[in-house]
């Protein structure tokens, strides 16, 4: 009898329910979109999905596209992490494949700002970018909008659960 995995088994169902995390980042940005993330989230040691998934919550499942890039009405931001601000960002004129060495070099930057090794967690890894300072703070820290780190958690974690990537 083969061991009972039950992320297996997750990742399986919501497969069957629209796709994973890597079909769904293929049909909206390619192929070639998603071996560069496998690259990136390779080079940075965390799953491909944690990586697809902070992208795919910044572009509300990969439905925007550029360039051009959607602009965030409240902080100016866009593109596949929310580039804050987009105007005049590099990433302003660059497609989704392009941007994902933008991707790498704003996570290698946090990383060494809060000396930080490894992600522990998939919420850890999109902190970085809904607010880095937020990292090794405690839950009641204020992440803006009304919201602590606890409540951002809270909901990406819901997120998380409903693409697959963690148990729900």
């Amino acid at each position: 009898m083969l061991p009972f995995n039950p992320e297996s088994l997750v990742k399986a169902y919501w497969a069957m329910r629209g796709g994973t995390l890597s079909q769904k980042a293929e049909n909206a940005y390619g192929s070639d979109f998603v071996r560069k993330a496998q690259q990136v989230s390779a080079s940075l040691g965390i799953p491909l999905d944690w990586l697809l998934a902070a992208i795919a919550w910044e572009t509300t499942d990969f439905k925007a596209s550029g360039p051009p890039w959607p602009v965030n009405k409240g902080d100016g931001g866009g593109g596949l992490i929310g580039f804050t601000p987009i105007k005049g960002h590099a990433a302003e004129f660059k497609g989704p494949v392009a941007q994902l060495d933008l991707v790498e070099q704003y996570y290698r930057k946090w990383m060494t700002t809060l000396k930080i090794t490894t992600f522990k967690s998939p919420d850890d890894l999109y902190l970085i970018v809904r607010g880095p300072y937020a990292i090794g703070k405690s839950d009641s820290f204020n992440m803006g909008a009304g919201l602590t780190k606890k409540d951002v958690a809270r909901i990406y974690k819901t997120y998380l659960a409903k693409q697959g990537v963690i148990a729900g």
